[in-house]
């Protein structure tokens, strides 16, 4: 058998076959996958500003009745930006359809032309859409670090998570971004291509704003990854540097301040002495001390700022926030309603609060677990209750009973009784469970209970984080 006479014959009927396409079916197929490209982009668009649109009322709601720093009004106008360069680029790059007599040629170049924009949209999205979000929320959380931090450490480890949070999910919604170029835009793009240059170059064609059809660059190109988790690095260590220059610039790492100790009674100058070492040694913004004999005041002395960077020196007779010393007042004004038959130190959350929709693991917790730490409470509330600020009465003992609730609703932290945790939590709950009891709010309680009868007359309450104009003034 001649094998070489019968490929060669197999060869020469090859080379006369010609594959054919019907023209009007292929102008068919791009036109369907150019509308359903538009109407992914639409779709897309209409998505993105109407989350915008619900995000601004919501966004400002929260400002006003959380009283949050001013600083979270700064997503405002990123919100509204977004918005706008959505509307704007539809309004620029109408994605009309095709008339039906346009030719093959020119229903390609337009699909061509739509693809590029969107590839020019994902390729920069870092710039027109991330950023602006990146830099007002990164703005608002470092400006809580600072108002609720003495020192440039304190802030910088309040501000970290938050930071790393954010732009772990920045440059995760990047990646996507440019991954869609790759495994979506830039394929259809060479595709594009591919059929625009097949096609006979006498076909008529119209004018396109596509930049660079001709542009060789491939899809693994186009979507190429390498630069995001540079820029994101980038914009984190530029964020840190700029919150710790800020943190200088304010004072907050400068405990140098020598003003005058003040001092009051006989043996002031010497108390002055020791709280002024001790205020140097700790590094504290300011330290005051006071000692008394059988009620008579021997000695008060305070040396440093009130705040830091403020420059204001402290006073024997300034009024502080005790801070976490608020639980010791807590914890005597309860021994004092415990003493008086009002409050049991067995009494438990599920006694307390009968009616509330209280978790079954916290039911039996005692106001004694509470009090020493071992009730499986949190440590610290969320985040969003700390920047709440009710005004005092009636509306600041509802908001203290919704924020215990919010707690109780879900299981504790860790087994009740098992372990010895410093908690704000489940002190607040031991309040609250007294001013279930009693029907009087905590602050009331504290003046009844602790306040008068130590004679205590200036001692008051503020809320956390007051600067120093939002003080009662010392007295001169």
């Amino acid at each position: 058998m001649e094998l070489d006479k019968y490929q060669q014959a197999w060869q020469a009927q090859a080379s006369q076959q010609r594959v054919t396409v019907d023209a009007d079916l292929l102008l068919n197929e791009v036109r369907r996958n150019q509308w359903d490209f538009r109407k992914k982009i639409l779709r897309r668009d209409v998505i993105e500003v109407g989350v915008g649109l619900l995000m601004l009322p919501y966004w400002l709601y929260q400002g006003a009745t959380r009283s949050l720093p001013w600083t979270w009004y700064l997503t405002v106008p990123a919100i509204l930006w977004v918005v706008g360069y959505f509307v704007i680029d539809r309004l620029r790059h109408r994605q009309t359809p095709n008339d039906s007599s346009e030719p093959l040629r020119g229903c390609v170049e337009t699909s061509l032309s739509q693809n590029e924009h969107q590839i020019w949209l994902l390729r920069n999205v870092f710039w027109w859409y991330l950023l602006p979000f990146t830099i007002s929320i990164q703005t608002f959380f470092a400006h809580s670090a600072w108002l609720s931090s003495n020192n440039v450490f304190v802030a910088i480890a309040t501000v970290t998570p938050f930071f790393l949070f954010l732009t772990a999910l920045y440059c995760f919604l990047d990646y996507l971004n440019q991954r869609a170029i790759r495994t979506d835009l830039a394929l259809r793009r060479e595709e594009l291509l591919q059929l625009l240059g097949s096609l006979d170059p006498d076909e008529p064609t119209q004018a396109t704003d596509a930049t660079d059809m001709a542009d060789p660059t491939s899809a693994a190109d186009l979507g190429a990854n390498d630069g995001v988790l540079r820029r994101w690095l980038i914009v984190t260590v530029l964020s840190y540097a700029l919150f710790t220059a800020f943190l200088l610039a304010a004072g907050k790492a400068d405990t140098s301040y020598d003003g005058e100790p003040r001092t009051s009674g006989p043996q002031g100058d010497t108390l002055a002495s020791l709280v002024t070492h001790q205020r140097e040694e700790k590094n504290l913004v300011g330290l005051a001390a006071m000692v008394l004999v059988d009620g008579r005041l021997e000695a008060a002395a305070a040396q440093g700022e009130r705040k830091a960077g403020s420059k204001v020196s402290t006073d024997v007779s300034d009024r502080w926030h005790l801070g976490g010393i608020s639980k010791s007042v807590t914890a005597t004004m309860i021994a004092r309603l415990v003493e008086a038959g009002q409050m049991q130190w067995s009494g438990t959350i599920g006694e307390a609060f009968l009616e509330a929709p209280v978790h079954e693991d916290w039911k039996p917790v005692t106001l004694r677990q509470l009090l020493n730490d071992t009730a499986g409470a949190p440590p610290n509330f969320p985040l969003p209750v700390w920047f709440e600020r009710p005004s005092p009465g009636p509306e600041r003992m509802q908001a203290r009973r919704d924020a215990v609730l919010g707690v109780l609703t879900d299981e504790p932290a860790y087994p009740p009784g098992e372990k010895n945790v410093y908690s704000n939590v489940g002190y607040t709950i031991a309040a609250a469970m007294a001013e279930k009891l009693t029907g009087t709010s905590w602050e009331d309680l504290v003046k009844r209970e602790v306040f008068v009868p130590l004679q205590l007359s200036e001692a008051g309450f503020g809320p956390p984080g007051s600067g120093d104009d939002t003080l009662e003034q010392p007295r001169s």
